[in-house]
């Protein structure tokens, strides 16, 4: 994991080792990383932290869990202020991350947005946070609102 930060994009298997300390430095635009063992507490983190500011070049974060059915999503999106899909405010599919398409077969599944909550953060900027099957953390930036927004 010591390369993490070294190429704009990381595909990993067997991220066991990944800690959230790991992703707080994350200065790369996107990560899919499987087998990870972060729990809800640590992506509640990863979304303060955006919310701070932090992160600017992120796209995508995708974070496979090792165990099936352990993220809590009370525990992930607790505390913050969230909405639901609105076609006038962004996309119903994420399109920033097309190279993930290159790494699963369940792109279309990841890549709807549509279950997602955005998260808006002082500056206007929208994250948009999904989490499929209790098993995938899936973190998206929407650098642009649509033109309405």
């Amino acid at each position: 994991m010591k390369y993490l930060n070294v190429s704009p994009e990381i595909v990993a298997k067997d991220c066991q080792e990944v800690t959230i300390g790991l992703l707080l430095q994350f200065k790369r635009t996107t990560a899919f990383l499987i087998n990870t063992n972060l729990n809800g507490n640590d992506f509640h983190l990863v979304i303060r932290s955006w919310l701070m500011g932090r992160h600017p070049n992120l796209n995508a974060l995708i974070l496979w869990q090792e165990t099936p059915y352990t993220i809590d999503p009370v525990t992930v999106l607790g505390m913050l202020e969230i909405h639901p899909f609105d076609e006038q405010q962004r996309a119903r599919h994420y399109f920033l991350a097309p190279e993930i398409g290159k790494y699963t077969n369940y792109q279309e599944l990841l890549l709807n947005c549509k279950y997602g909550f955005d998260i808006l953060r002082e500056d206007g900027k929208r994250c948009t946070v999904r989490i499929c099957r209790e098993t995938v953390f899936c973190f998206y930036v929407w650098h642009q609102n649509f033109q309405s927004a």
